[in-house]
C-alpha cells in the first residue's frame, strides 16, 4: 500500500533509568513528556479523544487508560494475531501515516539510537521464532562492541508456538538445533534451538529443572535454566499461571531474583523495536527501582534484522502506544504505594 508521506513529529525520548536511578519527580516527569506528546496527542485528536491537557501524570494516564481500549486490537491474543488492516476507532479510520509517523517519533520504528558502552549484562527477552533469530543477531553485535558483555541471558515462557511459527523454524533450520528427545513444540524450545544456532554450541546444556512440553496452565509454573558457557536460557513460572504466560515483568524479575544487578550495573535487554517504549518501564519496575541499576531496552528494526518478520502497521502500534500507557499506571502506582 502506497502511503503519503508520514507527519514530521520531533522524536520522543523514551524514559531513561542510568546507572544509580533517577528520582520520582524526574521519573514522572519523564513519563509525563512523551505521554503528552505531540504524536499522542495528534493520535488522541484523531480517534475523537480530545485532549484534557493536564501537567499531572496521573490524572493524564488515568484519562489514556480509560479511552485506549479503543486501540485493543489483540482482543486476549498473541501480538502476532493482529490483522494487518486499517486502524479504525468508532467511525474514524486512524490514517497509516500518521500512526507510522507518530510511532516513528515516539522510538517505536528506527534502532539507530544510542548505545550502552558501559552495559555489564545483556538479556534478550523471547518472543515470536523469527523474533528471536534477530534479537540473537543484535546481541551478538552489542557483545562485539563491548567486552564486558560476555554472558548472555535469555528468557522465555511457556507458551505453545503457532503452526505459522513451526514452520518458520524448520525453514530457517532450527530444527536440527533441537535437543535431543524434544520437538519444536514451544517457546522455549525453538529459543534454544536459536541460540545454539546463533552462537554454534553443539554440545548440550547443563540443565537444572524442566522445560515445558506445552503452553498450557499446567505448565505456566514449570522452571528451567539451560547454561553453556557464556550462554543461559532461562524458563520463567507465570505469577498468575491459570491466566496467562510469564510477561516481561515475570521473567526479569525471576532473572532478577537468580542473579542481582548492583547499583553500579547496567543491564540492556534487547526486544524488537515497536515493544522497546513498554518494556522498557517494564523493566525499570522489574530490574531499576529494586536494586537501581541502569536500564537500557534496545530494540531490532527491519534495517537490523537477518530474517524479515512481520510488517507492523497502525493496529501494530496503537496496541503497543496503549501498552505504554498500561505499564506507566502500574509504574506510577508502584511509585504512590512507596
Amino acid at each position: 500500500m502506497q502511503l503519503d508521506a508520514s507527519p514530521a513529529f520531533d522524536p520522543v525520548d523514551v524514559p531513561g533509568w542510568p546507572v544509580g536511578g533517577v528520582p520520582e519527580a524526574v521519573l514522572l516527569e519523564r513519563l509525563w513528556a512523551w505521554l503528552s506528546s505531540e504524536p499522542v496527542q495528534a493520535l488522541a485528536k484523531a480517534s475523537g479523544w480530545g485532549w484534557i491537557g493536564s501537567a499531572d501524570p496521573r490524572r493524564l494516564l488515568r484519562e489514556l487508560c480509560q479511552r485506549c481500549t479503543d486501540w485493543d486490537f489483540r482482543n486476549n491474543r498473541e501480538r502476532g494475531a493482529i490483522e494487518d488492516d486499517v486502524a479504525v476507532v468508532g467511525d474514524r479510520r486512524i490514517p497509516e501515516n500518521l500512526a507510522v509517523g507518530a510511532a516513528w517519533a515516539l522510538g517505536m520504528v528506527d534502532a539507530s539510537g544510542p548505545t550502552v558502552a558501559s552495559a555489564s549484562h545483556l538479556v534478550v527477552l523471547a518472543g515470536a521464532v523469527r523474533a528471536n533469530v534477530n534479537r540473537l543477531h543484535r546481541a551478538r553485535l552489542f557483545q562485539r562492541c563491548n567486552s564486558r558483555l560476555d554472558e548472555l541471558v535469555v528468557t522465555t515462557a511457556a507458551r505453545d508456538l503457532s503452526v505459522a511459527e513451526r514452520s518458520q523454524a524448520n525453514a530457517l533450520g532450527l530444527d536440527e538445533w533441537l535437543l535431543p528427545g524434544r520437538r519444536m513444540t514451544t517457546e522455549g524450545d525453538a529459543v534454544v534451538a536459536a541460540v545454539r544456532a546463533a552462537y554454534g554450541l553443539r554440545e548440550f546444556p547443563e540443565i537444572a529443572g524442566r522445560l515445558p512440553d506445552r503452553g498450557d496452565s499446567e505448565e505456566r509454573t514449570a522452571v528451567a535454566r539451560l547454561r553453556w558457557p557464556g550462554a543461559t536460557v532461562l524458563v520463567t513460572p507465570s505469577a498468575a499461571p491459570n491466566a496467562r504466560r510469564a510477561n516481561t515483568f515475570d521473567q526479569l524479575t525471576h532473572w532478577r531474583t537468580e542473579n542481582p544487578p548492583t547499583p553500579h550495573d547496567h543491564v540492556v535487554a534487547i526486544t524488537t523495536q515497536i515493544y522497546v517504549p513498554y518494556q522498557q518501564l517494564v523493566a525499570i519496575r522489574a530490574l531499576g527501582i529494586p536494586t537501581r541499576c541502569g536500564v537500557t531496552v534496545a530494540g531490532v528494526d527491519a534495517a537490523t534484522s537477518v530474517t524479515p518478520t512481520k510488517v507492523f502497521g497502525s493496529r501494530d502500534y496503537l496496541q503497543e502506544i496503549r501498552s505504554f500507557f498500561l505499564a506507566a499506571a502500574t509504574l506510577v502506582e508502584d511509585i504512590d504505594a512507596g
